[in-house]
């Protein structure tokens, strides 16, 4: 399971049908031109052919399989979310000085 600091980036080619599994933290993952955001405990397939990039918005752990290893409902894309983390991601920011 990786261990991803904040800002830390993921590439995945190809991955449509795959699970992201987030098992902590706070994951941003863009598929098929949706964001998705994905706490600790939520899971979410992917949909897209082309290219999904996920980003650690906190200290996150997650998984990528064929298989979900978490139960209950997969997490939808979020489009609302973006501004929500955008202004969560600039407090995070340290402040120049």
């Amino acid at each position: 399971m990786p261990l991803f600091a904040p800002k830390q980036l993921m590439s995945l080619d190809n991955a449509k049908g795959l699970w992201i599994c987030c098992e902590r933290g706070l994951l941003w993952l863009t598929d098929d031109g949706d964001d998705v955001i994905l706490r600790g405990g939520e899971r979410y397939r992917l949909v897209s052919t082309g290219r999904v990039v996920l980003e650690a918005v906190t200290i996150a752990q997650f998984t990528v399989s064929k298989h979900s290893v978490l139960t209950g409902e997969p997490t939808l894309p979020k489009h609302r979310e973006r501004r929500r983390l955008l202004a969560l991601s600039s407090r995070l920011r340290p402040s120049p000085g």
